[in-house]
């Protein structure tokens, strides 16, 4: 994936910001694993972008251990 390759965002532009990735976006499983950081992922590997495809929305706070 390139920085000239389109994401596939959902909503990309319609003023929601939501940026999930569609079903066929080539983002999906193309992130690099990071111990503790990327643990709660869906699939082969994370996925690109802030959200994970099929994920949960974030939601601003702490989680303590």
């Amino acid at each position: 994936m390139t920085a000239e390759t389109d994401p596939k965002f959902t909503n990309a532009g319609a003023g929601g910001l939501k940026f999930r990735l569609q079903p066929d976006s080539p983002a999906i499983d193309r992130g690099v694993m990071i111990p503790g950081v990327t643990d709660n992922r869906t699939g082969t590997a994370p996925d690109l972008g802030a959200y994970e495809f099929g994920g949960t929305d974030w939601v601003a706070g702490c989680t303590l251990p």
